[in-house]
């Protein structure tokens, strides 16, 4: 038992030794605006959301049976500095980011730009994302959506625009042919009124001739 004990004790004393503690790296260099204090407040929030799964207890212990059933102590405390230490060496990659990229110089270059722009009487409130991607998306599209109808109301009104040409060209053409239609048959008419007048004075004509004839045999 006093052996086990010792060996506890020595991984404990381990893990301990093995802890990091977090640095806290600040830009020295430059005073850090309202902009650069919400970027890393937003970034320690969103290392915060990411790792606290990895914190849970239950998640190794259903892992680590072994560990669970004989040392849950320990498994605790290993846990636990695992935690530490993948905060600490997310943050150091975030300073390191910030000061590669020289993110806290062009912060404060936007709140300077920020503070000096001149505050309009009837400002209009900023576009903010609504978390509702067909929501957000809706005016953009609409905007779209409207330059292709205007497109389209366009060609409609040119399509129109030639079918009425059409239209009364059609109109046109069949005019001339209902009025061609109407000479032929006026023409057809008079030669047919024509025809009969000549038939009736040859027969009458004829008729006389059979008269005389009649009466000279006589």
């Amino acid at each position: 038992m006093a052996d086990k004990q010792t060996e506890d004790s020595k991984m404990e004393v381990d893990v301990a030794d093995e802890t990091v503690a977090p640095t806290d790296k600040t830009d020295t260099e430059q005073t850090e605006g309202k902009t650069m204090f919400r970027l890393r407040e937003a970034l320690d929030k969103t290392v915060s959301k990411c790792l606290e799964k990895t914190s849970r207890y239950n998640l190794y212990a259903h892992n680590y049976k072994f560990a669970h059933r004989s040392k849950p102590k320990l498994l605790k405390s290993t846990i636990r500095q695992l935690n530490e230490n993948l905060k600490a060496s997310v943050k150091d990659e975030f300073d390191q980011m910030i000061t590669e990229e020289n993110i806290v110089s062009l912060c404060n270059k936007l709140d300077t730009v920020v503070d000096e722009t001149p505050i309009s009487e009837n400002p209009t409130p900023a576009w903010r994302p609504s978390g509702s991607p067909d929501k957000d998306l809706c005016k953009h599209i609409m905007l779209a959506k409207l330059k292709e109808k205007d497109r389209l109301e366009k060609e409609l009104e040119e399509l129109e625009k030639s079918s009425v040409k059409i239209q009364e060209a059609f109109n046109a053409r069949k005019k001339h042919l209902l009025e061609s239609q109407k000479n032929v048959k006026e023409r057809v008419k008079r030669w047919s009124e024509a025809t009969n007048i000549l038939q009736d004075s040859q027969a009458i004509e004829m008729q006389r001739t059979m008269c005389q004839m009649t009466d000279l045999t006589k």
